[in-house]
């Protein structure tokens, strides 16, 4: 029994090292892979990491397009898209004054300090092609809107602008305020109108040395401003100005620009103009001893202009 027993545990020994039948089965290599084969699975390898390269760039792109651009400095304040497509600027204005009168006898000519302009200025772009403003005025101690309009610019030769804006004839009206050498306006301004609602066709020719305005408005008095009309007519205003040295070398002439404005209408009703000085005191006005003054009839406006700009030294007529 014991030598039957003692090869028995051989054979099991044997089986167990050797892989004997009945307690399985040893494992068979697999095939070594041929070089064609490994190169086709690096490039798979190298392609999938390719791609994946790719989309996350994508991803990046996207995500950078979609980050506002945030920007403060002294025009303000702007959130503007990557692509400039859409635009937000903030800004203000504001202006003090210090009207002092000698000899004065009335409370219309009293000694004061005041606040001229106070204007809080939202403009920006919406679809690249168009522009807005709105800018409302709480100086004076009373609130105006002076500006609200939607301007398309898609083609810089022929754009179109509606709303609420500065009537496009004297030079210095066009002027902007915070650029002006002093808050107050020359007296031939009063002669212009201020701000109307309308619309105007405009544009720059010859790499801006050459714009134009061609427009229709409702047609307010000199010098004045107004949200609505009074009366059916229409005025129709044009304005076209050059700058013919503009593109060329000769600098001491780039800065002169050469105009004309003009305006054709009708005037209805009882707002006449006011025309005013300096310090904003009435000096001229249609006020009869009995009745009411109206105007009716054709308002016509020519406005020559010139401006001459050369280093420091400038000129505006």
């Amino acid at each position: 029994m014991r030598t039957q027993r003692f090869w028995v545990s051989v054979f099991l020994v044997s089986s167990i090292v050797f892989g004997g039948v009945g307690f399985g089965r040893a494992e068979t290599a697999e095939p070594a892979k041929t070089i064609d084969e490994r190169l086709a699975g690096l490039e798979k390898q190298i392609e999938l990491l390719k791609r994946q390269k790719e989309v996350e760039k994508e991803v990046q792109i996207k995500k950078d397009l979609e980050t506002p651009v945030l920007t403060a400095g002294k025009d303000g304040f702007n959130v503007r898209s990557k692509d400039t497509t859409f635009q937000l600027k903030f800004r203000g204005q504001v202006q003090t004054d210090g009207r002092f009168f000698a000899g004065d006898s009335t409370s219309a000519g009293s000694n004061t300090f005041l606040l001229r302009r106070v204007r809080p200025t939202l403009e920006g772009t919406v679809f690249r092609d168009f522009d807005f403003r709105l800018m409302p005025d709480f100086g004076g101690g009373s609130t105006s809107l002076q500006d609200a309009w939607v301007n398309f610019k898609r083609w810089k030769p022929a754009q179109l602008r509606v709303g609420k804006f500065k009537s496009p004839i004297g030079i210095e009206r066009l002027q902007s305020d915070p650029a002006g050498q002093f808050i107050e306006t020359a007296l031939s301004t009063n002669l212009v109108p201020n701000r109307d609602i309308g619309a105007d066709f405009n544009g720059e020719l010859f790499n801006g040395a050459l714009t134009y305005d061609a427009g229709v408005f409702n047609g307010v008095a000199d010098a004045g401003s107004a949200d609505t009309d009074a009366h059916d007519d229409k005025e129709f205003v044009g304005r076209i100005f050059s700058l013919p040295f503009k593109n060329t070398t000769h600098d001491a002439l780039n800065g002169l620009g050469l105009g004309i404005g003009g305006s054709v209408g009708s005037a209805h009703g009882s707002t006449l103009p006011t025309y005013r000085s300096g310090g904003q005191q009435t000096i001229f006005g249609y006020t009869p001893a009995s009745g009411t003054v109206r105007a009716l009839g054709p308002r016509k406006r020519i406005a020559p202009q010139a401006y001459y700009y050369y280093g420091p030294f400038f000129r505006i007529a």
